[in-house]
């Protein structure tokens, strides 16, 4: 997408992620175009998201069935195994998966980098839009003002042709007043500031719940290590149970940042099209700011048409001062200052300065942020990968913990003792 001053170019990162293939349901491949209000699409996305739950289920249901079905019983004590090993690979696995999903929290600030810089833009664009709402609204009040005192000048001394062209110069000047007010009008229709604050609720909620996650999968890794470290077999249970909760939220989160990672890659790809198509073209205000068009101003035809008025008016108010010989200073003064405060509202009509702020802030989500969610959605995927292994390892380390508690049960304490119940060993 090119600018008048700024260019924004899609990643090589962006662009792999653009090029995953995109069916629907019926398995047909669509087009890479960014559509989320478009059944297809969705249904593309889902296709991208479904693979990575498939292989979570599958390994759970794996693990049932070996649990339930295959359970092998050993007949003697003498088949008991050395633990030592299997607690090591669990301990190096657990501070491998505690340094991936460490990686969320620099993803999650990479995030919130990327949507504080986008909402800085926003700001900045909306203080340009205000300026111009200011000031085409204090030209506008400030023609209409004029228009008043010349239509409520009296006028009744002088002849015919100059009282018409008084009224003349009074409708110009309402019309001038008029067109002044529709750009303000049409600026303000045109809010960054919902923008922000959709984007501002949107990563707050997203920032808290990756926090509490990231929290939960690091406290369910301690309890996995200190459950093992303790040789308590009622909290290895829980731990594993617990395990396979969040291996499989892990493994959902996994597939869902996927489709998402592809649907921001395909808005970034091309994000000037997606945003002027869904403005209404162009020639809408928020699609003028975005494309930038030089032949399709919005303002141009009240401009225009103010600007016009308002040199009809100092035309006018001349040729009655030659006609009757009398000076009006303050409405040839009030024309005076209000053209020159229209020709400086020109110049803010125009969508560089404020096509620059949303292109940076289309490069800053594009680049930062979509680097962010990319490193998201590994840490996820590689927690989840790791904490298969670790489930292994403690189905392993518990099968044989049951045996090794029958023959060395003084080794072990009971989470909850019960006198009344105790196992006594001959």
């Amino acid at each position: 997408m090119n600018v008048s001053n700024v260019t924004y170019a899609a990643t090589a990162l962006v662009r792999s992620f653009h090029k995953a293939p995109h069916y629907d349901l019926a398995f047909r491949p669509i087009p890479h175009t960014f559509a989320p209000g478009e059944t297809r699409y969705q249904e593309a996305l889902a296709q991208i998201a479904w693979p990575l739950f498939v292989v979570v289920l599958l390994f759970c249901v794996w693990r049932l069935v070996r649990r339930c079905c295959c359970k092998s019983r050993t007949d003697s004590l003498a088949t008991l195994q050395d633990l030592t090993c299997p607690r090591l690979m669990l301990y190096l696995i657990a501070i491998g998966t505690a340094a991936a999903i460490a990686v969320s929290f620099k993803a999650n600030d990479d995030l919130n980098n990327g949507a504080s810089d986008l909402r800085a833009r926003t700001t900045d664009a909306d203080t340009i839009l205000q300026g111009i709402i200011n000031a085409s609204a204090t030209a506008g009040n400030a023609s209409l003002g004029l228009s008043f005192i010349v239509a409520n000048t009296d006028w009744s001394s002088y002849s015919s042709s100059v009282q018409m062209q008084a009224t003349e110069m009074a409708a110009e000047l309402r019309t001038s007043g008029i067109n002044l007010h529709t750009i303000g009008q049409y600026a303000d229709s045109y809010d960054p500031t919902q923008f922000n604050a959709d984007i501002k609720d949107v990563n707050h909620t997203r920032n808290l719940a990756t926090i509490a996650f990231t929290a939960l999968v690091l406290g369910l890794l301690s309890i996995d290590v200190a459950s093992v470290v303790c040789k308590s077999l009622f909290a290895m249970q829980v731990s594993q149970f617990l395990g396979y909760v969040c291996f499989v939220i892990l493994g959902l989160l996994a597939g869902i940042e996927l489709a998402l990672s592809v649907g921001v890659a395909d808005f970034c790809a091309d994000p000037g099209r997606y945003i002027v198509t869904e403005a209404g073209g162009p020639e809408t205000i928020a699609g003028y700011y975005v494309a930038c068009p030089q032949d399709k101003n919005p303002y141009a035809q009240f401009f225009v048409s103010a600007a016009d008025a308002l040199n009809s008016s100092s035309i006018l108010i001349q040729r009655i001062e030659q006609e009757t010989g009398d000076t009006f200073p303050n409405i040839t003064r009030g024309i005076a200052v209000l053209g020159a405060g229209v020709q400086g509202l020109e110049a803010s009509l125009t969508c560089d300065a404020l096509h620059e702020q949303l292109i940076h802030g289309i490069t800053i989500a594009c680049i930062t942020g979509f680097e962010g969610a990319v490193s998201l959605l590994f840490s996820h995927a590689t927690a989840a990968f790791l904490f298969a292994f670790i489930l292994l390892l403690l189905s392993h380390i518990i099968a044989n913990t049951y045996d090794d508690m029958s023959l060395y049960m003084d080794e072990y304490t009971p989470l909850f003792s019960n006198p009344s119940r105790e196992t006594k060993i001959p």
